[in-house]
């Protein structure tokens, strides 16, 4: 990888990370469980609706596909692609106080943009995955691009991505005007910076002593 890529890489990964926060791009992927679900789950649910028996509450547990599926006398809490007909859908929407999600006590209410996302996980087919710290790392496979366009491999994901929200590559930075760090002044500087920082803990250090 040449050194003007290497400066390139960091600044669109913050652009993909923008475009995925902005909401509008982000409609077009599926939800993800761990990735969207689980966080919201984890703030709002599982306290009481949770893996601890003893905090549970109206014999319901959502972290568990079993659970959410279950039949509850005719009222699943997720029935996989009925969003409408599930029961966690009514108790996030509900008008009444003493029906709905997180209870107002909790002082957690979910935003539209949250239970737009249950909304759409329920009808994707509510899929649970396994926490992502019991799931073997595995090396995913590289996507195929030109070669003019993609130098090496992380360059290939992120062209998938921007490709995915509708958008392409920028053009390569003149190295004429956009120097690499190491031939800026600023690298000198914050080298200096940072001997001066590590002198001051040094004496701080010893007056502490």
């Amino acid at each position: 990888m040449n050194r003007s890529m290497r400066y390139r890489i960091p600044l669109l990964a913050v652009l993909v990370s923008t475009l995925s926060a902005s909401g509008q791009p982000e409609a077009k992927r599926e939800i993800s469980f761990n990735r969207d679900v689980r966080p919201i789950m984890s703030d709002t649910c599982f306290l009481c609706h949770g893996p601890d028996a003893s905090q549970r509450e109206a014999d319901l547990r959502l972290d568990t596909p079993e659970g959410a599926y279950a039949d509850r006398d005719g009222s699943p809490a997720i029935i996989p692609g009925d969003a409408e007909e599930s029961l966690l859908t009514w108790m996030i929407n509900a008008a009444d106080a003493e029906d709905i999600m997180p209870p107002p006590e909790y002082h957690r209410a979910l935003t539209q943009e949250e239970k737009d996302i249950f909304y759409r996980w329920i009808n994707e087919g509510a899929k649970y995955d396994q926490h992502w710290a019991f799931v073997a790392p595995a090396k995913p496979e590289v996507p195929m691009f030109a070669k003019d366009h993609s130098e090496n491999e992380i360059d290939a994901f992120i062209r998938k991505r921007l490709e995915s929200e509708g958008l392409t590559l920028s053009a390569e930075a003149d190295r004429r005007r956009h120097p690499p760090l190491w031939q800026t002044g600023d690298y000198l500087r914050r080298f200096l910076v940072l001997i001066y920082q590590l002198q001051s803990t040094s004496i701080s250090q010893g007056f502490a002593l």
